[in-house]
């Protein structure tokens, strides 16, 4: 379960980190490709889609921090991260290589793999990350947009984030008990 939420650790520091450091979006960039390589580096040497997307985001960002320092990618990263984990997300659907097979392979036993119902809840929680990254991206949107309502969106993505993680842990025993 700690693999799945890596890539979204580094997101709790970002804001911090830039606030600390007066907005200095090239420090805050850099500091938090670090801590993303620190933290994911086992999951990016498997090549999970997710920590590779957060590792791209900031490597972009070191890039236009140096040459446009005030550019709206910067100033927005959530809105720009979660429009992208949506669309990796929905296109592992689409391809059917839930992006989340590459998680259950690290947690489970090979043995399992062939298992139709082992591909059947990839698939299944798959598709509750991309709304719940869908939402993360509305909700970030939103956020600009009624600068005044920031808190209840901030609320809501938080808690969208967090029943992904509840269902991500609670599903696959349920589907599996409901079987039974």
């Amino acid at each position: 379960m700690i693999k799945i939420i890596k890539p979204f650790i580094v997101w709790v520091f970002h804001d911090i980190i830039l606030e600390l450091s007066g907005f200095d979006y090239l420090f805050s960039s850099i500091t938090c490709l670090v801590i993303i390589v620190i933290i994911s580096y086992d999951n990016l040497k498997h090549g999970f889609m997710i920590d590779w997307i957060s590792l791209s985001y900031f490597s972009s960002s070191i890039l236009l921090a140096l040459f446009i320092a005030d550019h709206w990618f910067l100033k927005n990263p959530i809105v720009v991260v979660s429009a992208l984990y949506t669309l990796a997300s929905g296109m592992s659907l689409l391809l059917n290589r839930p992006y989340t097979l590459q998680y259950a392979k690290e947690e489970t036993s090979p043995e399992m793999w062939s298992d139709p119902h082992f591909n059947i809840i990839n698939v299944h929680l798959t598709g509750v990350w991309t709304v719940v990254f869908l939402i993360c991206f509305l909700m970030s949107l939103l956020s600009i947009m009624y600068e005044y309502y920031w808190p209840f969106f901030i609320i809501a993505r938080s808690t969208a984030i967090l029943m992904g993680i509840i269902v991500s842990e609670q599903y696959p025993d349920y589907y599996l008990k409901k079987l039974s």
